[in-house]
Order: C-alpha cells, then sequence, then structure tokens
C-alpha cells in the first residue's frame, strides 16, 4: 500500500512541479522586459541618436557610428516581439454594470474571513461620513471668508465716506480762503489807487503853497519898496 502511495504522488510532484516551473519563467520574462529592456531601449536610442549626430556633423567615423546606431535600434525592435502582452484586468467581474454600458443590479458577493462585505460596508459609510464632514469644514470655512470680507468692504466704504466728507470741508475751506485772499488783493489795488490819489494831492497842494509864497513874498517886497 505505502508503495502504491508513493508511486501515486510521484507523477502528481511532477505534474505540480512543471506548471510552476513554467509560472516562474513567464515571471522571469516579465521582470526582464518590465525592468530591464527599458533600460536597453534607452542606450539603443542613445547610440542612435549619437550616431545621427556623427552623420549630421560630418566628424570622423559617422558611417560606422550610423551603423551600429541603427543595427542596435533593429536589434531592440527584434526583442520587442517577444515582449509578453500586458494584462488586462476584467473589470465587469467586480463590476457587473460595465457589460452593456448600462447599469445594473451589483449581486450580493459572498463575505470572505468572517464579514468582508460587511467591513467593506462599514469602510464606505466612515468614508461618506469623512468626506461630509470636510465638506462642511470647508464649507463653514467659505462662509467665514465671505463674512470677513463683507465687513472689510463695509470698514473701507466707511473710511471712503469719511475721507469724501474731510476732502469736500477741505475743499470749501480752500475756497474762502481764495475768496479772502482775493478780497484783500481788491483792497490792496483799491488802496494803491487811493495812495495815487493823496499823492496827487499833496503835490497840488505843495505848488498851491508855493504860489501863495511868491505872492506873499512880492507883496512883502512892495511894502518895502516904498
Amino acid at each position: 500500500m505505502e508503495k502504491a502511495d508513493k508511486t501515486d504522488m510521484a507523477p502528481q510532484a511532477a505534474v505540480t512541479q512543471q506548471p510552476g516551473a513554467k509560472e516562474q519563467g513567464e515571471s522571469l520574462r516579465v521582470k526582464f522586459f518590465k525592468h530591464v529592456s527599458p533600460v536597453i531601449y534607452g542606450g539603443g536610442a542613445a547610440i542612435v541618436l549619437v550616431g545621427a549626430l556623427f552623420k549630421i556633423m560630418n566628424w570622423p567615423g559617422a558611417g560606422p557610428m550610423l551603423v551600429v546606431g541603427l543595427s542596435t535600434e533593429a536589434l531592440l525592435f527584434i526583442m520587442g516581439i517577444f515582449e509578453p502582452p500586458e494584462k488586462k484586468l476584467d473589470w465587469a467581474i467586480v463590476y457587473p454594470e460595465l457589460e452593456g454600458g448600462t447599469a445594473k443590479a451589483r449581486p450580493q458577493r459572498a463575505a470572505a474571513g468572517g464579514g468582508t462585505a460587511a467591513m467593506s460596508a462599514d469602510m464606505a459609510a466612515m468614508a461618506t461620513k469623512k468626506i461630509e464632514q470636510e465638506i462642511s469644514v470647508v464649507a463653514k470655512q467659505y462662509v467665514s471668508k465671505m463674512e470677513e470680507l463683507t465687513q472689510t468692504l463695509a470698514h473701507l466704504n466707511t473710511v471712503y465716506g469719511k475721507e469724501s466728507e474731510q476732502a469736500d470741508v477741505r475743499m470749501k475751506s480752500s475756497e474762502s480762503i481764495y475768496k479772502g485772499a482775493l478780497g484783500a488783493v481788491e483792497a490792496m489795488q483799491s488802496a494803491g489807487k487811493d495812495a495815487e490819489g493823496f499823492r496827487k494831492e499833496m503835490t497840488e497842494l505843495k505848488e498851491k503853497v508855493a504860489q501863495l509864497n511868491t505872492i506873499y513874498a512880492n507883496t512883502l517886497a512892495s511894502f518895502t519898496n516904498k
């Protein structure tokens, strides 16, 4: 019995070993094309650019450099043929409503590990509650900022009104000062005219006094001669 069991287990081990080796080979292939091939592609592109630069500038060795660069690029394209295709996830398995482009009722999945569906529902509810709280906080901050802006605008309007009133008072004061200065200038001009008339009258008076003195002197002289 034991020998029979051992002989039965041997093929099973061989069968299970083959898929593991194949999967390991596929994994190495994927890792190579995911991590190593980009470096090779970059180096090949650099060689091609250097060869093209040598050819454009007509530097010595431009022909061999261009041949090497293009050959490297051709080898890289050949290597790309063996690159494994990218795995595409079938989201219709998780979201059945994606099939046919119409929303369908999502079937209830069996809870795995003792209540995974319930945990997912609780997490969704917590996330929704957190988002609502964040939205509420943002809304309160927005309202607070708008109130501060309104108060600032009201204060600016008040200051502007006071400044306008003060400017009006200053304008009226300047106008009264200008009128006073204009009146003073007119008074000075009038006083200048009066002074000119007084000077003329004094000149005439001086001339008349001189004439009277002459007459008085002549009269005295006539009396003295007699």
